[in-house]
């Protein structure tokens, strides 16, 4: 392959290889700048019907996904029948390499990098309803830019009922042993394989990450450590990594749950408490990363003598009272020289986002600075004093403008709760959409993996909660539709079969199906057209056969036994069954004999009843001039002696 061209590639370098296909790095023709990774089927596997279709469905799948942290489709190749998926080159390493070169646990920025990025690109695969089925360090590729990137969609996965057959034949399971879910070691219908098993994979893959360690990397087979993910539970990581914190830990075992369903929801719930459990609250409230979770001691606390903490706890007093002093001059000028400037427009709203804010920036109020901040009433300014700006005043300005009236408490209440309750519905609204629009997505998607069942079914879900739903209906009918031209197909092929086999009746049956479907399909046209031609050809031949039939019939009866016998075997030439045919046959061989026996009994006999034969009794001939009759004794005895005795005619019972 190296060096060749296939399609609008150079194929430059082989750089990967494994149990199930080989990887080539390539380069496009025209746009020299575009480097591909080519992936092809092994030779030994190209033969083998279960893997080539899992490698199509591949780049099926592929094609489906768009999305930054998913390796993208190119192209798909057929070429002297070898199959060729073209992909984005990744240039970078696997994270399980970069897990390896670390020799033990990930920096939590490390983690956190990479698992913001794995859990997009696969929660999307999710919300398309993909499951990866075989997540790994091994199919997750960080580029140089830091980017991760998965890869392997659809080919490890169910491959068949005899799971260790598989692994031993091919070097390729249903998924891989160390990270498979305890549903993908079980392989039942009573445990199927849904998002929740990418879930626990990556759950093993996080565990790995934060430990250095795999939970059951010690069993002593793969079969050990395929039944340690349904029986046994792994060691907590803290009993790896003591350093790592209780949150990351729950985190970690919640994704690997034995149960699809007490683990994360979904690879959103997944990142939203992964993201909080690895940073740490620092002593100003920001957030701020963890260190290198190396197993090492706590250091010991800082001991101050007493002394020493006397004279630090006086210093830090005196600062203290300093800052406070000098905060609440500045405070008590700026209130005052507010006030000597406040205009008649209405006082500046404080936002509950600001409040919020300004409630946390600080540390705790003490009862102590709350009065030293407080303004004695009397030293406050007027609220509402007007400023003399000249001329003649009007009545009723001088006094201050009376204080609006604040509504009552409980229609406050009751607005608040209708706001609340209104933001709720169009949240509810806002989500119902964005769930009717995943779907019809979904559904999507399993339009162009071909199985329109399921995109039928999921069209149609959504048409129930969402009647008036133009794509759905769109997606509906394309499913129904393409499912009735396969039922058609199928019966064609059916009717098809049956005529090359000669089984008429079941090739009309199926084609008038096809016809009543689609009355202007092109095969079943054909196919009416042939059985039309050969009903005529019947027809015409059992008409010649009847008029057969009866002249052999008319033969019999005006005993021309040898014509009639003709002319039904020659009926029995082209139909061997036919019954009336074979009567025939047999009432003229019947009818031959009886006339033989009568023309020999006439021979036989004298005319003037006495005694004695004929002189010449030989060569008497049967009707057809066959063989002569043999030669009968003299001396036969009369009708009145002994009885005649049994003659070796072909075809007759012995007496």
């Amino acid at each position: 392959m190296i060096g060749k061209e296939l399609g609008n590639y150079h194929v430059l370098e082989m750089i990967g290889k494994g149990g199930m296909a080989i990887v080539y790095k390539g380069r496009h023709k025209t746009l020299s700048r575009r480097i591909v990774a080519i992936k092809m089927l092994s030779a030994s596997l190209e033969g083998d019907a279960s893997f080539s279709e899992r490698f199509f469905r591949e780049a099926e799948v592929m094609d489906q996904l768009r999305h930054p942290n998913i390796v993208t489709l190119y192209d798909f190749i057929e070429e002297n029948g070898h199959y060729f998926i073209v992909m984005e080159y990744v240039a970078g390493k696997t994270f399980s390499e970069i897990i390896k070169e670390a020799g033990g646990p990930l920096s939590y920025a490390e983690i956190r990098a990479v698992f913001q990025q794995v859990l997009a690109g696969i929660g999307h695969a999710h919300q398309l309803g993909i499951v990866h089925r075989d997540m790994k360090p091994g199919n997750i590729m960080i580029n140089e830019e830091g980017e991760a990137k998965i890869t392997d969609f659809g080919i490890a996965r169910l491959l068949g009922n005899n799971f260790e057959a598989t692994l031993t034949t091919t070097g390729v399971g249903i998924g891989s042993p160390y990270y498979m879910s305890p549903e993908q070691v079980l392989a039942s219908k009573e445990h199927p394989i849904t998002e929740a098993s990418d879930i626990y994979s990556l759950g093993i893959t996080l565990y790995q990450a934060a430990t250095g360690k795999l939970p059951f990397e010690g069993a002593d087979s793969l079969f050990t450590i395929m039944q340690s993910h349904v029986k046994k539970s792994p060691p907590p990581p803290r009993e790896i990594v003591p350093g790592i914190p209780e949150p990351l830990e729950n985190v970690i075992l919640k994704a690997i749950e034995k149960k699809p369903e007490d683990r994360w929801s979904s690879c959103e719930a997944f990142w939203e408490s992964l993201a909080g459990a690895l940073v740490e609250p620092s002593l100003t409230g920001a957030a701020t990363e963890t260190m290198r979770t190396a197993p090492m001691e706590s250091p010991p606390p800082i001991q101050i003598e007493p002394e020493k903490a006397k004279k630090k706890n006086l210093t830090a007093l005196v600062v203290g009272i300093l800052i406070l002093v000098t905060v609440l001059a500045g405070a008590g000028t700026f209130f005052f020289l507010r006030h000597r400037t406040r205009t008649k427009s209405p006082a500046p709203t404080v936002t509950q986002e600001k409040t919020a804010q300004s409630a946390s920036s600080g540390s705790e109020v003490t009862a102590e600075t709350k009065e030293a901040n407080a303004v004695p009433a009397e030293n406050q300014p007027a609220e509402e004093k007007t400023i003399p700006t000249g001329g003649t005043e009007k009545p009723g300005r001088q006094a201050a403008a009376p204080a609006q009236k604040e509504p009552p408490k409980e229609e406050t209440e009751q607005k608040a709760m209708q706001a609340q309750q209104a933001a709720k519905e169009q949240a509810k609204k806002q989500e119902h959409q964005k769930e009717i629009d995943r779907m019809v997505k979904q559904a999507g998607v399993f339009m162009g993996l071909k199985e329109y069942s399921k995109a039928q079914d999921i069209a149609l879900k959504v048409l129930e909660r969402d009647p008036g739903n133009a794509k759905a209906r769109k997606i509906y009918a394309q499913a129904k539709e393409k499912k009735r031209r396969i039922i058609a197909d199928r019966k064609i092929a059916q009717a098809e079969a049956a005529f090359a086999e000669k089984k008429y009746r079941l090739a009309v049956k199926e084609t008038r199906a096809v016809l009543k479907m689609y009355p202007k399909d092109p095969r079943a046209l054909a196919l009416k057209g042939k059985l039309e031609e050969l009903a005529r050809r019947v027809l015409e031949r059992r008409q010649r056969i009847q008029a057969a039939l009866q002249r052999a019939e008319a033969a019999l009866e005006a005993k021309q036994f040898t014509k009639a016998k003709l002319i039904a075997q020659q009926v029995l030439d082209v139909e061997p069954e036919n019954k009336r045919a074979q009567r025939v046959v047999e009432l003229a061989d019947e009818g031959q004999e009886n006339k033989m026996l009568q023309d020999m009994v006439k021979g036989f006999l004298p005319s003037g009843g006495g005694g004695g034969m004929p002189a010449n009794p030989q060569g008497v001939p049967d009707e057809s001039g066959g063989d002569q009759m043999p030669t009968i004794p003299q001396g036969l005895p009369d009708q009145g002696g002994g009885q005649m005795p049994s003659l070796p005619l072909p075809g007759l019972p012995q007496q």
